[in-house]
C-alpha cells in the first residue's frame, strides 16, 4: 500500500504541474529534508531537532522538487536520513516507477541539487561511478581552504544577481579513506555585500559558472 501511494502521489503532483522543461538545457531536481519531533515514550531513532534545538525521537522526511519548487516524490525515515547514501538509488527507483519522468528520455544535463549536509566526499564519489546525473552543493565553510585550490579562472560578473563568480578546480579528501582525493569543479561566489558562497559541481564546463549559480538559487 505504502509503495502504490508514494507512486501515484508523485504521478499525481506531475500531473498537476505539467512537464514543460524545454525553456533550459539544464533540468535540476532540488532534494529537501525537514525533520519532525516525536514525542514518545516508546523508544525511537533520536537525531538533532532543529526546530527545538535538541536531540531527541523524530522522523525525518527527504522532499524531491522539480526545478520550479513543485513537490515529485517523498520519503519519510525514522531518525536521520542517509540522504547521501541512498540518493541515487532513490531516483533510480521513482524513474522506475515513473516513466515520464521530466528529464528521463532527454539529452540535456540533469543535476541533483544538495544541502550541505549531504555533500560528503562518498556521496560525491557515488557521482563518479555513474553518468546519469550531475550534483550541485555548497561547501560548509569549514570545508574551504585556499590551499586545496588547484587553479581558477579569471572573474566573471554574474548576470542574475551583484556578485563576481570564479571558476575552481578543488580537492577534497575522504575522511573515511585517509589519502584518496576527489577533485571537483567548483565556483567561487563572492557577493557584492561582503558575503561568499562556493559551489561544488560535478556539471560540465559549457554549463557556464552563472548558470550553476542561477540553478542552485532558482528555486529559492
Amino acid at each position: 500500500i505504502s509503495e502504490d501511494l508514494l507512486k501515484e502521489g508523485a504521478r499525481f503532483w506531475l500531473d498537476l504541474w505539467g512537464k514543460d522543461f524545454s525553456d533550459s538545457r539544464l533540468i535540476c531536481y532540488y532534494i529537501d529534508g525537514n525533520t519532525k519531533p516525536i514525542w514518545s515514550s516508546k523508544h525511537v531513532k533520536k537525531n538533532k531537532v532543529t526546530m527545538l534545538g535538541r536531540v531527541m525521537g523524530c522522523l525525518e522526511q527527504v522532499f524531491i522538487h522539480d526545478g520550479r519548487g513543485h513537490p515529485i516524490y517523498f520519503e519519510t525515515y525514522s531518525g536521520h536520513a542517509p540522504v547521501g547514501k541512498h540518493l541515487l538509488e532513490m531516483f533510480d527507483k521513482v524513474e522506475d516507477m515513473i516513466q515520464d519522468m521530466p528529464g528521463k528520455n532527454s539529452s540535456v544535463c540533469r543535476a541533483l541539487v544538495l544541502d550541505s549536509s549531504s555533500n560528503s566526499v562518498a556521496t560525491l564519489r557515488s557521482f563518479v561511478q555513474q553518468n546519469k546525473f550531475h550534483y550541485i552543493t555548497p561547501l560548509d565553510d569549514n570545508q574551504w581552504n585556499e590551499r586545496q585550490v588547484i587553479k581558477q579562472s579569471s572573474i566573471l560578473r554574474y548576470k542574475y544577481g551583484a556578485a563576481s563568480l570564479v571558476n575552481l578546480e578543488y580537492e577534497l579528501e575522504d575522511s573515511k579513506e585517509k589519502g584518496y582525493i576527489v577533485r571537483t569543479r567548483a565556483v567561487k561566489v563572492d557577493w557584492d555585500n561582503g558575503r561568499t558562497i562556493v559551489l561544488l559541481t560535478s556539471l560540465p564546463d559549457f554549463i557556464t559558472a552563472g548558470e550553476v549559480v542561477y540553478s542552485y538559487f532558482k528555486r529559492w
